[in-house]
């Protein structure tokens, strides 16, 4: 009775958590139905409680921030790092990327709204010292993410293969990013363009922010300002690195 009395005290002075709790609690119910394996059912579990500690249980809370005053939502953005906080100088997630960073708030704070929250495990080292598994992003595969990174740190290399050991390049931090070409550009039209770099976790807290091709294609159409801010910085890229590419083609996501 007393531990039950607790339980629901708790309960009552953070409604979020009991929130999230009952959520995770219908994933569950419904991984058990359906009987899905040991190893899948807590990777599932593991995802969405990352998801609803991130996100919280609301459905869509775009909303939320539609529905506020101006200065309410900034200033709750900028609490989430969506944007910059004026009053204690604390930078954004997206303070360093500069496709984003010369949006104004109202913009970014829709980025925020579709990003995907990823929590990325450490790699094994064999005896060589080369990583196995826990690959966030592989060299020479196509991809549609980018990633930005919330927390911990993440290794970017290059290399690995016969003709090229492999090179560490550095580390990033947090509001750092990596996979931009996936979202940015094709390598032909209809055709994603190529990681030019492989990423690993860094640290055993690592959380990245992923936006997908697909997301940034409804936030174009959904404002000019950022339609033209990634057009612009496709442009740089296909005349900067014009060897990435097979042959001319138009910016990936260009507006109607």
């Amino acid at each position: 009775v007393l531990i039950g009395s607790m339980s629901d005290i708790i309960s009552h002075s953070n409604p979020g958590e009991k929130n999230k709790n009952d959520a995770i609690s219908v994933v569950k119910g419904f991984l058990h139905e359906r009987k899905m394996p040991a190893l899948l059912t807590r990777r599932v579990r593991a995802h969405f409680s990352l998801l609803y500690t991130m996100r919280g249980t609301t459905a869509d809370f775009r909303e939320m921030f539609d529905l506020m005053p101006r200065e309410m939502a900034n200033e709750m953005a900028a609490n989430m790092r969506f944007i910059d906080d004026v009053k204690t100088g604390r930078a954004g997630l997206m303070h360093n990327v500069p496709f984003f960073n010369c949006l104004e708030a109202e913009d970014l704070i829709r980025i925020g709204c579709r990003l995907r929250p990823h929590r990325a495990t450490l790699p094994v080292l064999d005896e060589q010292g080369n990583p196995i598994g826990g690959q966030i992003m592989k060299e020479g595969v196509r991809g549609t993410e980018m990633w930005l990174v919330f927390e911990g740190e993440v290794r970017i290399e290059r290399g690995a293969g016969k003709d090229a050991p492999r090179q560490v390049l550095g580390k990033l931090r947090f509001g750092e990013y990596f996979g931009e070409l996936a979202v940015l550009v094709e390598e032909t039209p209809g055709i994603p363009a190529r990681y030019t770099r492989s990423a690993y976790a860094a640290s055993s807290n690592c959380v990245l922010m992923v936006l997908s091709h697909w997301d940034l294609v409804v936030l174009r159409r959904e404002s000019e300002a950022l339609d033209a801010a990634v057009a612009r910085a496709a442009e740089k890229i296909r005349a900067a690195k014009p060897s990435l590419f097979a042959q001319a083609g138009s910016a990936r996501c260009r507006r109607a």
